[in-house]
């Protein structure tokens, strides 16, 4: 059993349409609707938050795919939405796929659906421990540290990197 420090990072859904964006999809109202159609691997969270999120939607499941497959289904405009998480695939969609893409309700604005909070785990019941992760986490946070280091770490390279 463990416990958890605060949350130092939230990771949430965003949907991901062509910059184009050719029905003006910029509402949760306008994704709600049956002739709005997502791309999302079948079974995954992604198909979670769009149904959840926007229960009239049409859904495409697909089995065994990545996040550049489902972008691509939009940008081919067989798919007018992707469900993507930020920070983390929303900043590999945007360094591979650039301005062809457009974020709801924005690149680093996740939507209230599912939203997962990260933060250190430790032994259960060790609150010196707990005490001293969460002073770290508020200093960092406080001192702006937090922001500079997801700025510098939370780009495509560092996300793509292998060593």
């Amino acid at each position: 059993m463990v416990d958890f420090s605060e949350s130092y990072l939230r990771i949430g859904a965003i949907f991901v349409t062509r910059s184009d964006n050719p029905k003006g999809l910029t509402t949760l109202e306008a994704f709600n609707q049956p002739t709005v159609t997502f791309a999302v691997p079948t079974g995954s969270w992604s198909e979670s938050v769009a149904k959840e999120a926007a229960p009239q939607a049409t859904l495409r499941g697909f089995g065994q795919s990545t996040s550049a497959d489902l972008v691509q289904e939009v940008l081919a405009g067989r798919a007018d939405a992707v469900v993507l998480d930020t920070p983390v695939q929303m900043t590999v969609a945007r360094g591979a796929f650039g301005n062809r893409l457009a974020f709801f309700p924005g690149p680093t604005t996740p939507l209230d659906v599912r939203p997962c909070r990260v933060g250190y785990a430790h032994a259960k019941g060790d609150t010196a421990l707990n005490n001293a992760l969460n002073a770290f986490i508020a200093k960092l946070r406080e001192s702006g540290e937090m922001q500079r280091l997801f700025d510098r770490f939370m780009t495509p390279d560092q996300i793509n990197a292998t060593n």
